[in-house]
């Protein structure tokens, strides 16, 4: 009988175990395997956030240099700023190109009542207007025109209109041209 009941006692502690094991697995196990879950996925979108941002500083490696070579790039831009006062070097500029393909320049001017949308520029930039009203023929319209392009300042012709004075045959061209200006500051 000594060993029937010893026998019973391991069985009824075995049993008993399993129980409370199964129990402990299905009440609170399961929230700690879902939490672990959980938290598992959060450190995973950390990780993929924190490669992001290492990405990020590889692809800068250093900052100051970085920001050095806009400061250049932004002197250099500001070295070819103009004000109001060069407005004769851009008139002289228009008049040598003209000349150079024997053209006679009537007329020459700025045009200040005509304006560029603000919200369209940059902060400090304005575009300029120029009339010019030129006497010429056809071939030196041409290469005054593909002149245009290669100037130092960069001039867009805005608008080009032609009247052929029958008396004498020459072209009457009155064209609009624009460029951009960076106001100083200084």
């Amino acid at each position: 009988m000594k060993k029937s009941s010893k026998l019973s006692h391991i069985l009824i502690f075995i049993t008993v175990s399993t129980v409370i094991l199964v129990g402990l697995y299905l009440l609170p196990g399961k929230f700690v395997v879902g939490y672990s879950a959980k938290m598992k996925a959060g450190l995973k979108a950390e990780q993929a956030r924190l490669q992001d941002l290492e990405q990020k500083v590889r692809d800068i490696p250093n900052p100051q240099k970085a920001l050095e070579e806009m400061e250049k790039k932004s002197a250099e831009f500001k070295e070819l700023g103009y004000n109001k006062k060069q407005l004769p070097k851009l008139v002289q500029l228009l008049v040598k190109s003209a000349t150079d393909y024997n053209i006679t320049v009537v007329t020459i001017r700025p045009r200040d009542d005509l304006k560029a949308p603000v919200e369209e520029l940059p902060p400090g930039v304005n575009k300029v207007y120029m009339e010019l009203v030129l006497s010429c023929d056809y071939k030196s319209l041409a290469g005054f025109l593909n002149s245009l392009s290669t100037l130092p300042f960069v001039f867009v012709v805005d608008s080009l209109s032609l009247v052929k004075k029958e008396d004498t045959g020459v072209l009457e061209a009155t064209l609009l041209v624009s460029t951009f200006m960076i106001w100083e500051t200084q």
